[in-house]
């Protein structure tokens, strides 16, 4: 759902962080925040609105009257082609190797990756991709594996020469071990080669310093609020 103030993208599952909406005005504000929680609720379906911090003082009145629940804020971080900084491999014991997802086999083990990082079964991430996601020309994944077993997943979404980062997970046991970093790295690699000037994500409160790391910083913090299923 694309509106003059903002986008709402629908992962379709009972997945909050995939069904989210994100309001930057600067004018229409609210009435972008009651459609996207409206839409959300009609669809009974978990999800997520941010606003801009320049504008978030026009969504207050109305989130509250839809009964959204405010969260803290995220971290929304950029980083330069130029700025970019490699993961750096601290465990002995781990040789994270990462590429692009171009064969329906190994996009389906990316989406059981993907699936356990976020407590989800593959199937429900290859739903939320489509049946033509390899066809897609703006969209990419990036696999890492840990000694030869898949571990992390990094999604990509490109505009121009403008980057989003997305769906960053790990399997659980194979976290802290520099899988999710290198498959980002991998991300910005194949995009920085190909003329990307700019990368952007939404990071969580844990995984900011992660991507500072990589040479992301902290441009905003964003409000977000939590629209629950009905």
């Amino acid at each position: 759902m694309v509106l003059p103030a903002g986008s709402l993208g629908i992962g379709g599952e009972d997945f909050a962080e995939m069904n989210w909406g994100m309001v930057h005005g600067p004018d229409d504000v609210a009435d972008a925040v009651r459609r996207f929680g409206e839409r959300l609720r009609a669809r009974t379906l978990p999800g997520v609105v941010g606003v801009s911090s320049e504008v978030a003082s026009a969504a207050h009145a109305v989130a509250g009257e839809l009964g959204l629940v405010a969260e803290a804020p995220w971290p929304m971080m950029t980083c330069g082609a130029s700025e970019h900084r490699p993961a750096v491999v601290r465990d002995a014991g781990a040789d994270p190797r990462a590429t692009r997802v171009s064969d329906a086999a190994t996009l389906a083990a990316a989406c059981d990756v993907m699936g356990a990082g976020f407590g989800l079964a593959g199937w429900q991430c290859g739903n939320m991709l489509g049946p033509r996601f390899l066809e897609q020309a703006d969209a990419d994944l990036f696999l890492a594996t840990l000694e030869g077993v898949p571990a992390a997943v990094a999604g990509t979404g490109r505009v121009g020469d403008f980057v989003g980062v997305y769906a960053v997970a790990t399997a659980p046991e194979l976290r802290r071990r520099g899988a999710a970093s290198a498959a980002v790295s991998a991300a910005i690699a194949h995009h920085r080669d190909r003329g990307a000037q700019l990368f952007g994500l939404m990071a969580s409160e844990a995984g900011a310093p992660v991507y500072g790391k990589l040479g992301f910083a902290t441009v905003e913090l964003t409000p977000v609020w939590a629209v629950a299923a009905t």
